[in-house]
């Protein structure tokens, strides 16, 4: 985490609630065109589409 690696970063979880969301996006080693795949995710972590 980067609080370990810098101490001035700090973080407080809520006590009412907490919401984590995480995407993931992989590429299978065997993928028959990685190039766009690659260009796939950029396209989708854009903010204007993914917002």
């Amino acid at each position: 985490m980067a609080s370990r690696e810098n101490l001035n970063i700090k973080y407080v979880i809520p006590v009412e609630v907490l919401f984590l969301q995480q995407d993931n996006f992989v590429i299978p080693k065997a993928a028959k065109n990685i190039k766009a795949a690659e260009l796939f995710i950029n396209f989708i972590m854009e903010s204007e589409i993914s917002a």
